[in-house]
Order: structure tokens, then sequence, then C-alpha cells
């Protein structure tokens, strides 16, 4: 499981490089292949859809060698101060995909100029090694030593971006989406594929306001208890159930602070047992926020919040309404 986290340490030492660089001198066959010395460039995609290729304490020569092995490699960086390696593997075989430019020396970028979408191995060239292998030099045979791209959604995050054969990859959701999943981590199989997985991200629709796993809707209408539960079901919601401090505070600041309605409906009343407060929602009755004079209980009534604390109200009154619905 290491593997999750070598994208995060191997960003911390691109930031050292930027500050220690050192020029990148070499003698060597490879240096008349195509090899140029240039800024740094590499890709900053945080949804790695890119995935590298990392190889360490490995020459430039070696470097060159394994990219060129590789239908999938259309280009790679060489740090010379660490002996690092690394190789970007694409799908798209014409879009080299950089996005930051450095302009330190120090560090090699190597681009091929053609992309074929075979490579010729084995003697004479008798073997052809297609996207997703790699050419073994020494046994002449193609092998499959990474997977590909990863195909996911807009909103998933990759957590990650080593792909050889059994290193793990963990998923997430971006900013403002909320996660579901029984499984979130992904395994570079020995085919060369990535393993399922079942994460799926959501987020609230437009017009509602997300706090943790739901979401709230204020509403104008003013309109009785009934009809406002009635019309919150309507939008496949209920009116809201303020199970905690946490909650109460988020909604005083983020929704009732930014109106002028004073009274607002909220989903519990005293009419469905004697002597209890019940949410519609089934929620547990665990936490309270009543004016004082109003901790008495009073059947027969429903609730209201203004600002952040709680009222009751005779039920057919007409006030504003809170909806939730879980996301």
């Amino acid at each position: 499981m290491e593997d999750i986290f070598e994208f995060s340490e191997l960003a911390t030492q691109r930031r050292w490089l930027q500050l220690l660089v050192v020029f990148v001198l070499f003698n060597s066959t490879a240096a008349t292949t195509g090899f140029r010395t240039s800024g740094l460039q590499f890709s900053t995609k945080s949804n790695v859809t890119v995935p590298t290729v990392i190889f360490t304490q490995i020459s430039l020569e070696k470097c060159w060698e394994e990219c060129t092995a590789r239908v999938a490699c259309p280009a790679f960086n060489y740090y010379n101060l660490y002996k690092l390696c690394e190789l970007d593997i694409l799908g798209n075989l014409t879009d080299v995909s950089t996005s930051q430019t450095f302009d330190q020396s120090g560090v090699v970028y190597w681009s091929k100029t053609e992309f074929p979408t075979t490579i010729p191995c084995g003697p004479a060239g008798s073997v052809n090694c297609s996207l997703g292998q790699t050419c073994d030099k020494n046994s002449g045979t193609c092998e499959t030593k990474e997977c590909g791209p990863l195909n996911v959604s807009d909103e998933i995050l990759v957590r990650g971006n080593v792909n050889r054969v059994g290193s793990f990859i963990r998923l997430g959701c971006k900013e403002g989406y909320v996660p579901s999943y029984t499984r979130d981590i992904i395994e570079c199989g020995v085919d060369g594929q990535w393993t399922e997985y079942d994460i799926t991200c959501k987020r609230c629709d437009e017009g509602w306001t997300m706090f943790h796993s739901s979401c709230y809707k204020l509403f104008h209408h003013n309109v009785t208890w009934d009809d406002a539960k009635t019309r919150c079901g309507q939008a496949n919601a209920s009116l809201a159930s303020i199970t905690s401090r946490e909650e109460n505070d988020f909604i005083n600041s983020n929704l009732i602070n930014e109106t002028t309605v004073d009274d607002i409906w909220i989903g519990a009343s005293s009419r469905e047992a004697e002597r209890t407060w019940t949410w519609t929602s089934g929620e547990i009755w665990a936490y309270t926020n009543f004016a004082k004079g109003f901790t008495t209980y009073q059947p027969n009534v429903c609730l209201i919040v203004n600002v952040d604390i709680w009222y009751y109200s005779p039920c057919d009154f007409p006030f504003s309404y809170l909806c939730e619905k879980q996301i």
C-alpha cells in the first residue's frame, strides 16, 4: 500500500529539484538518439489520467531505453540529482500533456518525434509489442509491466500516479462532492488492467446547500406545517431535522442569516406520540435548542426556528419552511 503515498513524496523531491539543480553532462551513445536538455516539464494534473512509471537509481541511458521500449511512452523526465527517471504513460500518443515549465537546467526532458502503434522486439524485430506492453530486450519478448491511463469521471480525484504492476491508487471525490463506495482502492493487475472500483461522487442540486451528506433549501412561501411537510416531500426531501449543535450553527450561518425571514418550520412536532417530540425524518431526538420559556413540553404543536433558537407554534400558522434531503 506504500505506493499510494509515493506520488506526494516525489512531488516533494520535485520542489527540492527546483532549488538544487545541477547541469547535466553526459557522453553516451544515447546522446546521439535525440536527447536534449531543456527546462523541467511535467504534468501537474490532479485527476491523473496520465499515470507515470518511475525508476530510481538508473542512468540516463537506461531511462531512455525504458521509454523507447514502450509504445505508450512519448516522453520522459530525468532528474540527474536523484538518478530518477519518470516516464509519461499516455493513451493519446500524439500529446505529451505537459502543463508547466521551469527554466532551470539540470533536468533532461526528452520526447519522441514519432509515435508508432507497435515497437519491434526480439531478434530482427521478430515480435511487435503493442500499447500496454514493454519490450524486454534481453529476452526479446513483450511483457506487461504497468497499467495504462485511468478512465474516471471528472468529479473523481485520483490520489497517486504510480501505475506499475502491483501498485495501488486510492480514489476520492473533489471538493464539494460526497463519496459513496465499498471499493475506493484500485490495483494495477498482472494483466495490465486496473481492478474495479465502485466509488461515486454526488453533490447537491442547484439551489441547495450541502452540509455533511445532506442538502438544505429554505423556501419563502408561507404555509402551514402540514403543507410544508408535503412540499418538501414533493422535492424528494423532508422538513429539516436538526440533530446537533454543529448542524444548527451551519443552518443559522449559511441559510437563515442570509434572509430576512423570521420564523421557519422545521421537521418536528409533538403530535405523533404523547409527551414526545419526533422528527419526521425518523432521526433520534437527542439535541434541542429551545428558547427560554419554551422548554416545557406542549402537546399538538410544531417546531420553528428563528435565527438559531427553537420555538413551537400551532401547526396551522403560516411560515416559511426548511427542507433537507440526503445526497
